[in-house]
């Protein structure tokens, strides 16, 4: 009979060689579990050894694949996998001053409304606010944007930069100024609102995609409030 510590080596020695195959293996088919009281070892169907319980051998469970963690779910609270979609930007007529501010600058220039609206959908200025410098070092006042190279000929009409800025309807007015000037020097209302951005050819053919990138809005509001009246 093996001595205790032989015995001994062999389990550990059966145990790192099971390790080594890696977790997910089975012990050895030589390791045959006889009863409850102890394991014996057996090769080539030859009793090697017989193991105390105390050093008894048990086969490792099979190693579990990590898993991600699910979310905590919490009454009352659904968590979104995927962030909502941004809400489209609003329509310059769908605010009542704004509206307000552009029929009146229509009826007074006698310019039509939907070229303004589209040269503030696409301008998206601010009220009180003015935009960062341009490459020219101008600086672009207020909701429809203007440039601050006008601020000489308005302050002529005693239009100064603070009301042109923080005052609405005057920005309005002085856009629809601006557009009927350059309407007067166009053939096409197109050319008129290339006009009121630049004089410059190249920079008109970039702001002329945006615009009509704006028309194209308005057009597919029209067609979905259509639809929805039917």
């Amino acid at each position: 009979m093996r001595s205790k510590s032989a015995i001994r080596l062999s389990a550990i020695g059966i145990a790192l060689m099971v390790a080594s195959v890696g977790r997910a293996q089975s012990v050895p088919s030589t390791v045959r579990v006889i009863d409850g009281s102890g394991q014996k070892i057996v090769s080539n169907g030859v009793l090697v050894a017989s193991v105390p319980k105390t050093l008894r051998l048990t086969t490792p469970p099979a190693e579990q694949v990590p898993t991600e963690p699910r979310p905590k779910v919490v009454p009352g609270i659904t968590f979104l996998t995927k962030k909502p979609p941004a809400k489209p930007r609003p329509f310059p007529e769908d605010d009542p001053q704004t509206r307000m501010c552009v029929e009146k600058a229509s009826t007074i220039f006698h310019v039509e409304t939907m070229p303004l609206y589209v040269i503030l959908d696409v301008e998206g200025g601010t009220v009180g606010e003015n935009s960062k410098l341009n490459k020219d070092l101008s600086y672009d006042i207020g909701k429809a944007q203007i440039n601050s190279q006008h601020l000489g000929k308005l302050a002529a009409r005693g239009i100064d930069e603070a009301t042109l800025r923080n005052n609405l309807c005057v920005n309005i007015f002085v856009q629809a100024w601006l557009y009927k000037d350059g309407r007067s020097r166009s053939k096409t209302m197109a050319e008129a609102i290339a006009l009121y951005h630049s004089p410059t050819p190249e920079v008109q053919a970039v702001y002329l995609q945006l615009i009509e990138h704006a028309i194209e809005r308005r057009q597919a509001r029209m067609a979905q409030q259509s639809s929805e009246k039917i």
